[in-house]
């Protein structure tokens, strides 16, 4: 996004089309953290200040996006689609970001833990977090390590569906304690390196009470967040509404009013609601329509590849006692399809045209040396 807006809507339609993945920040990239203010006197009671932030960019109007499918909750980290997270980043933040090149950056906490700043101990198993002391929750209640602590008891609760993706790095997490408002410790039973990926999503411990049961939570229904958009109306099925938060720490941000996700029925009617203007941007569009609309007056297309791969993994152990073993189950076999399969073909059948080949579970975003697509070997695999 990121666009100008004039009369509450954006000048030019946008259509954002990748071969992996989709996301939306807000109101385009995620503003830069602001400098880490000193807390101030009252600690966790206090509530923080915003980042005085100037930006000479216009303020106001309402982007609306598209998207072919609608969620059954707002709930990032129980959600079974990544849709899910799309239309909650722009509300809920995590402890730690990536930047455009893959390296972890701070966002809610003050700094990324590592052995040279000593939020790593020497045998990797004590992770010690620094909170920013400026965040609010968009209600004003200010953000601490409580809720920190909280969301970890939230992962502890078995009763919680919590996607497998999610909950992974959780597994070796032993202990999460608050020593003081804006510092968090982590105890691991081993040295875990997805010490990164935990706390993507932070819950607010005051709006659930103590109660960590989410599933039928209000929370699901209605999120709150610390970034710069506030959850404001879902009619499920139909659209969500998200407003600019006033709590936000960076008071330039964001400069869009509202940002309406409209969903839509399938993939054709998200392309032919961008064609007639109703909405300015639209999500995971079907790459296969993407063709006839380069030429659409007033429109852009944006293709890029996002870090995702789909893999194709057979399903070898899992059989009903005292059946026979499934046919891949045969190492032998499996390496004949392996050398047999055209990768470059397959890809290039692919509707769209945008998928391309990859050599590994990293794809060819991975850093170099990257190993080459294999060529078939029709003869190798019929040996």
């Amino acid at each position: 996004m990121g666009r100008r807006v004039d009369g509450g809507r954006l000048p030019r339609r946008a259509l954002l089309a990748s071969a992996a993945a989709l996301a939306l920040g807000g109101c385009g990239n995620w503003p830069a953290p602001a400098p880490i203010p000193t807390p101030a006197p009252g600690g966790a009671g206090a509530r923080p200040g915003p980042s005085p932030v100037a930006s000479p960019a216009p303020r106001g109007g309402r982007a609306t996006v598209g998207l072919a499918h609608a969620p059954a909750t707002l709930d990032p980290a129980l959600a079974v689609t990544p849709v899910v997270a799309t239309l909650a980043r722009p509300v809920v933040e995590g402890l730690i970001a990536w930047d455009d090149d893959g390296r972890p950056v701070p966002w809610l906490a003050a700094a990324v833990p590592t052995r040279d700043n000593g939020g790593v101990s020497a045998d990797g198993r004590v992770v010690t977090y620094r909170l920013r002391p400026d965040v609010a929750w968009d209600d004003g209640q200010p953000f601490t390590a409580a809720d920190v602590a909280f969301t970890f008891a939230a992962f502890q609760d078995t009763a919680n569906p919590f996607a497998g993706a999610l909950a992974a790095p959780y597994a070796s997490l032993r202990a999460v304690d608050a020593l003081d408002p804006y510092t968090v410790r982590l105890a691991y039973d081993r040295p875990d390196a997805t010490y990164l990926a935990v706390f993507q999503t932070v819950y607010p411990a005051h709006f659930f009470n103590g109660r960590t049961r989410l599933a039928d939570a209000p929370y699901g229904r209605g999120p709150a967040g610390t970034g710069p958009f506030r959850f404001q109306e879902w009619a499920p099925g139909d659209h969500l509404t998200l407003a600019r938060s006033a709590s936000y720490r960076v008071t330039s941000q964001p400069n869009l009013d509202e940002l309406d996700f409209r969903f839509l029925p399938d993939g054709g009617a998200a392309l032919d609601a961008l064609r007639r203007g109703d909405v300015d941007l639209l999500l995971d569009a079907d790459p296969a329509g993407l063709a006839a609309l380069h030429d659409v007056p007033g429109l852009v297309v944006e293709e890029y590849s996002a870090p995702g791969v789909l893999v194709l993994v057979p399903n070898v152990a899992n059989r009903a006692p005292g059946a026979p073993a499934p046919p891949l189950a045969d190492r032998d076999l499996r390496r004949a399809l392996a050398l047999a399969l055209d990768r470059p073909a397959l890809a290039a059948a692919l509707p769209g045209g945008l998928a391309r080949p990859a050599a590994g579970p990293l794809g060819d975003d991975a850093p170099p040396p990257q190993p080459p697509v294999p060529a078939p070997d029709p003869t190798a695999a019929g040996r």
